[in-house]
């Protein structure tokens, strides 16, 4: 996601924000049907299934068989998936869950993902095989129908006259010679078909089965010119998607104080930070900021749900403590900057989104901590010994729940 700021003179009025849902990634690649019963798949960087439209048992995206792919007992397999990950891109034929599959790949170098297409070799080679079992038997019926031909001409010709005979038998080894020649320029121009060369051209209007198999694979190679387009413009769109994932994450954490130490200029405190989200964009986030030389605010904040929406929402809630609690001074109330954030947000909530806070201010001259807990979790503190328990405070009601809440 993107969000830019904007002010009334110095005075930030709010954020302008604009993302994508990252289950969208995930409902385009299940969405993705592969002509009967080919399908697609997304693969991380560690070599195992993200998402996929197979039912199949290797490239399935069940978390109680989730491996790692390029440690795959079929060395093929292996390859492959090692090459994906590695950010190549290219076509195998390898055989998967027992059935021989023409396997497509390309990296999403932004995320370090690469996209997958599984199409079975048989459903691949139909189309041709039929078109020359077809091929074959219009061959097979040409020749008979011209050797019929020449003996009803022959027989004929012997009972009106041997001169006429003669020349009606020329006239039709003549035309059996323009149809055998006609089917093996035809057959010539098919068995060129292969790679990356999908031109067909057949100039000649014969009117017979000939034209009608020229046009059936003038046809198929149109058609299967669209598709390597589509399955281009496809994986463009993968790119383009991881790209803006990246972006967002980036912008994510740059939100969040991010760069240690925090205050170089201090030497009677030290503070640090880290989060790591459970996507690439999340709702968890922390912050802690002077609102004096003697007040520090520190912030743990979890966010319902996940993802882009979750994000937004974060920065929002970010922003609100960060404000409220700034313009209360140092004097602030914990608790009250939990009330009035609470109320603000509660104006507008249609989508029933809340926030679990946890909102300290410590005096730093004394050590002393005043705190209010909005649904999250309790604070860990080590003591001198180096042992950990748990900071069991009052907790109050989750911050977006539920407008006229008080917390302590």
């Amino acid at each position: 996601m993107c969000g830019v700021p904007f002010y009334q003179g110095k005075t930030i009025m709010g954020v302008a924000g604009a993302g994508m849902y990252l289950d969208e990634l995930q409902k385009a690649v299940l969405n993705t049907k592969i002509g009967k019963n080919g399908y697609a798949c997304m693969i991380d960087g560690e070599g195992k299934v993200i998402f996929s439209s197979g039912s199949g048992e290797t490239f399935s995206a069940d978390p109680d068989t989730l491996t790692d792919l390029r440690k795959s007992e079929k060395k093929e397999l292996s390859e492959l998936v090692s090459a994906a990950v590695n950010g190549e891109k290219g076509v195998a034929l390898l055989e998967l869950d027992g059935v021989s599959c023409y396997i497509a790949y390309a990296p999403l170098k932004t995320v370090g993902w690469t996209f997958l297409t599984v199409i079975p070799e048989q459903e691949v080679n139909e189309p041709t095989q039929s078109l020359m079992a077809s091929l074959h038997g219009s061959t097979d019926k040409m020749v008979e129908s011209s050797n019929r031909q020449i003996r009803s001409m022959i027989f004929a010709v012997i009972i009106l006259i041997v001169i006429l005979s003669a020349f009606s038998f020329l006239s039709s080894k003549k035309a059996a010679e323009i149809l055998v020649r006609q089917m093996k320029e035809l057959t010539l121009r098919v068995q060129k078909i292969k790679g990356d060369d999908l031109n067909f051209e057949w100039e000649e209007n014969t009117g017979d089965e000939i034209q009608i198999l020229a046009d059936a694979f003038t046809s198929m190679t149109v058609r299967m010119k669209q598709y390597i387009s589509d399955i281009t413009t496809i994986t463009a769109e993968k790119e383009r998607i991881g790209a803006e994932l990246d972006l967002a994450t980036k912008i994510q954490a740059d939100m969040l104080p991010n760069i240690f130490p925090a205050f170089p200029e201090r030497e009677d405190f030290d503070i640090h930070a880290s989060m790591t989200p459970a996507k690439e964009v999340g709702g968890d986030f922390y912050d802690f900021f002077l609102i004096d030389d003697d007040h520090l605010a520190i912030v743990m904040a979890d966010v319902s749900g996940k993802g882009v929406p979750a994000a937004l929402f974060m920065m929002m809630s970010k922003i609100l403590i960060n404000d409220v609690t700034m313009m209360a001074g140092p004097d602030a109330s914990p608790a009250e900057v939990l009330t009035k954030v609470n109320e603000t947000i509660c104006q507008n909530n249609k989508e029933e989104m809340f926030v679990t806070v946890w909102l300290g201010i410590l005096t730093i001259s004394t050590g002393h901590v005043v705190a209010a807990n909005a649904g999250h979790e309790y604070p860990i503190l080590k003591k001198a010994d180096g042992k950990f328990e748990l900071f069991k405070d009052k907790h109050g009601f989750v911050i977006g729940g539920m407008a006229g809440m008080r917390y302590k």
